[in-house]
């Protein structure tokens, strides 16, 4: 899966960019975290940022270490 650009927003609020890249989740990731599964999602070199459909602002960020 392709990182967003340097500098795409990581903090729970901030609205997403159009130019940020949002994925579908999986079914597999809607299966084991089913409250996310109404959220897109992006990837920055270490964190999984949830972002809201309705209205492109994060709703979560999971950081990868």
């Amino acid at each position: 899966m392709p990182k967003a650009r340097a500098g795409a927003p990581e903090l729970i609020g901030d609205p997403v960019p159009l130019n940020v890249e949002l994925h579908d989740m999986t079914p597999e990731l809607a299966r084991k975290v089913p409250e996310a599964k109404s959220h897109q999602f992006y990837v920055t070199a270490d964190a999984i940022v949830l972002v809201s459909r309705s209205d492109r602002k994060i709703a979560d960020v999971i950081v990868i270490k």
